[in-house]
């Protein structure tokens, strides 16, 4: 028996014992005839158009048999021609019997439609399209292919646990599509399926979002549902899915063997579609990347054509640089000189080296004449590519902008030399000074000139050191180290302050010095560290005492004869007082008894206060050379004695105490008489220059410290008075010192009680400050003293 075992669509395929001419026949034949799902068969009298083929293939009248089977959408999809003579004792009848068997039939549609879908699975998978034709095309193939009425695909994302849908898919919405993100959690639908199983509708249905999918994809109403995993070479890259068979049915072992092929061979298909994708798209962001670098790129073939440049080179250049264009076209006529102004030749540049002798440069520097008034400075860098033979193939170049760094460089260059002489005078002026200057940033000593290396003992240079070290040494040179380390500390509380001590030292002279610290501003003035000046004041503290010695002489003289007058203006005073009986006599030889009274009077007051500031300037003298007399004193019964001396005048200007909680002790350690005038003074100037109707406060507080040994008792005196000028907060400190405001509101006064103040409260190793927010807005004076615990 001869056989044409089919005809599909227009192509015939070869048959047994019938020649390719006569199969080219057969095609009219099929379009004469096709109709759905027509089964003819029979002898050669029904089939009246194969009769002359049949003559020419059988040689003798036959018999044909001719099958077709239809889509379940109702066009012809083959048909089966069968010619035949008489054999083996076989009736047409039987022959067309064992044709016509239904099973038979559809076993080979199923091939044929096998073989169609997987050769179109085969081109769409080669032809390149978009995201959107690609999974269009190939889940409506699938879909038809298996009979489905949907079919999804999902990808597995690297480094994550869910599968999410490739839009569009067959027979589903983009919107229902695009929610249907499946977990891929250990235990899951979709973690079975990317272990390996083929999982049907009930296994399916376990999943929400596969359940909600099928349930849109049937239009209310599933039926069957099958899933299977696909591959490439390597882990599982995603899942199929499909819903509801056209014809009703389950999808049932062939199916299953079908969807075996079908994800077999799109598996590779999408992975490479991935893997193009991903590539397309990192070369997408590569470029986006170079375009927006400020750096210019340019790639460069080994016959001098541009391969790629990037935006920034072609502002560099101020000219378009396309693909395929000469690298002479854009650099040849280009003047590059070298940072010495000699001109490089054009083989001398990097990209030429490279293409040419294959060699690699890093960070050279060339100046770029873009005109005769101007020029730019380029760093470039240029690296050759080889193939697999040695050979230079292209070559990258990267040229970076550095016209703004090269002058700063220059800049900075002569701002260092500006520098180094400004340093050098700096250098020689404190090296020659009298006075020890050493400089601090932060707790690091960078500056310290000879006087200071001399006065304190250093042997050799101290830069470098940290201010601890330097402590640890100078703490035996001080006879008070008390007042150095109080020094240090306020410096450290109150950077910003300028602070002014005098110290005495007993090592390696006995010298009297004037510390002076000051803050240092950085470049954008915040704080740098700083600067401690020594001046040597010992002449000074020898002529003082001096001074001293020599006032007190002199008020030693002065008290006698002033106590003398004193007594005789008693004296008058008495004896006037005796002649009030012969007043009229004494008029009448033009003695006014009365105005002579007050003359005596006067005469007696100015005694008293030559008296008083004779007092005062001995009082001054024993304060810098007595020894106090320390004793257990408590600080709120003092104040309280304080306030009760200031007379009624004092008091109508309602002095206000503070005091501490009750139960809270403040003694200190101390010369009570001292103390005490110390508050006075301190109380009586804020009297003295505050409005009378205006209230003075006074309190007393434990400060709060870290270490409760380093608390101490803090009294602070607060007035709203004239206030303080800036500057006069160290000022008013001084001997004999009284701002303007002070002399206008009350012309007398030595401007002695706030240094006798000051001088007290230092000798008890206490610290004083004064602070004011500016004149007319009141001072507030605060005293801190170590406690006794």
């Amino acid at each position: 028996m001869r056989i044409a075992e089919g005809i599909l669509g227009n192509t015939a395929i070869p048959g047994a014992g019938i020649p390719s001419w006569a199969l080219q026949r057969l095609r009219g034949c099929w379009r004469a005839t096709q109709r759905p799902a027509a089964l003819v068969t029979g002898g050669a009298p029904r089939l009246p158009a194969l009769l002359p083929l049949l003559t020419l293939v059988s040689g003798v009248a036959g018999y044909g048999v001719w099958s077709g089977w239809a889509a379940p959408g109702g066009d012809l999809l083959a048909s089966v021609v069968v010619f035949g003579i008489l054999s083996g004792g076989r009736s047409p009848d039987e022959h067309a019997a064992v044709l016509t068997d239904q099973e038979t039939v559809w076993r080979m549609q199923r091939r044929l439609r096998e073989l169609e879908g997987l050769t179109e699975l085969g081109r769409i998978g080669s032809a390149g399209s978009p995201p959107d034709v690609f999974f269009g095309t190939l889940t409506a193939l699938v879909a038809r292919l298996l009979g489905a009425q949907a079919c999804a695909v999902f990808l597995a994302h690297p480094q994550a646990t869910v599968l999410r849908p490739a839009v569009p898919a067959c027979g589903i919405g983009d919107d229902a599509l695009a929610a249907a993100v499946l977990s891929a959690e250990p235990g899951t639908v979709a973690a079975a399926l990317l272990e390996g199983s083929t999982l049907g509708t009930a296994e399916l249905a376990t999943d929400p979002t596969l359940r909600t999918l099928h349930h849109v994809a049937a239009g209310g109403g599933a039926a069957s549902a099958i899933a299977i995993r696909f591959r490439g070479h390597g882990e599982p890259i995603g899942v199929l899915v499909l819903f509801n068979k056209v014809d009703g049915a389950d999808f049932d072992a062939d199916d299953r063997r079908l969807l075996d092929m079908v994800v077999a061979q799109i598996g590779p298909t999408i992975e490479g579609f991935q893997r193009y994708r991903e590539s397309e798209e990192q070369r997408q962001m590569l470029h986006a990347a170079l375009d927006h670098m400020v750096d210019g790129i340019v790639v460069v073939d080994a016959g001098g054509r541009v391969l790629y440049a990037n935006r920034a080179l072609m502002r560099h250049w101020r000219k378009p640089i396309y693909p395929g264009a000469l690298r002479n076209d854009f650099m040849r006529n280009e003047r590059f000189y070298d940072l010495e102004g000699n001109l490089v030749r054009f083989a001398r540049l990097p990209l030429s080296r490279a293409l040419g002798q294959g060699e690699t440069t890093r960070h050279e520097r060339f100046a770029y004449a873009r005109s005769d008034d101007q020029w730019n400075y380029y760093d470039i860098s240029c690296t050759p590519l080889f193939d697999d033979l040695g050979r230079v193939t292209s070559a990258v170049s990267v040229f970076r902008d550095i016209t703004q760094q090269v002058a700063g460089e220059q800049e900075r260059e002569r701002l260092l030399e500006e520098l180094a002489i400004s340093e050098g005078r700096l250098r020689v002026i404190l090296e020659t000074m009298d006075d020890a200057v050493v400089v601090f940033r932060g707790d690091t000593v960078v500056l310290a000139n000879r006087r200071y290396r001399e006065l304190f003992g250093f042997e050799r240079d101290i830069v470098g050191r940290a201010a601890p070290d330097l402590a640890a040494h100078m703490i035996h040179c001080f006879a008070d180290t008390g007042a150095y380390f109080a020094a240090r500390r306020q410096a450290t509380t109150t950077p910003e302050s300028l602070i002014t001590t005098d110290l005495e030292t007993v090592w390696p002279e006995h010298r009297f010095l004037r510390r002076v610290s000051s803050p240092v501003p950085g470049p954008d003035g915040d704080y740098f560290g700083r600067i401690v000046l020594y001046r040597d004041i010992t002449d000074l503290r020898n002529l003082e005492q001096k001074k001293d010695a020599f006032m007190l002489t002199v008020g030693y003289e002065l008290q006698e004869p002033l106590t003398i007058i004193k007594g005789y203006g008693a004296l008058l005073q008495r004896r006037l007082a005796g002649l009030h009986g012969s007043r009229d006599v004494l008029r009448r030889i033009g003695l006014d008894l009365e105005a002579v009274g007050q003359q005596v009077a006067n005469l007696s007051t100015e005694t008293d206060r030559l008296l008083y500031l004779v007092e005062q300037f001995q009082d001054l003298v024993r304060l810098d050379t007595e020894e106090p007399s320390l004793k257990p004193v408590d600080l709120v019964g003092l104040v309280d004695e304080v306030v009760a001396q200031l007379g009624p005048e004092l008091l109508l200007r309602r002095v206000r105490v503070h005091r501490p909680p009750a139960g809270q002790s403040l003694t200190v350690l101390g010369d009570e008489r001292r103390l005490r005038q110390a508050l006075y003074a301190l109380v009586h100037n804020a009297a003295q220059y505050s409005p009378p109707t205006e209230a003075i406060l006074v309190s007393l507080i434990r400060q709060e410290q870290e270490s409760r040994q380093e608390a101490p008792a803090c009294v602070t005196v607060q007035d709203f008075g004239i206030g303080l000028e800036p500057g006069e907060a160290t000022q008013v400190f001084e001997r004999f010192y009284r701002g303007e405001h002070a002399r206008a509101l009350a012309p007398r006064g030595l401007g002695i009680n706030l240094y006798r103040a000051a001088t007290i409260v230092r000798r008890h190793r206490g610290e004083i400050r004064a602070e004011s927010d500016g004149p007319g807005r009141g001072s507030r004076f605060t005293v801190q003293l170590p406690l006794l615990l």
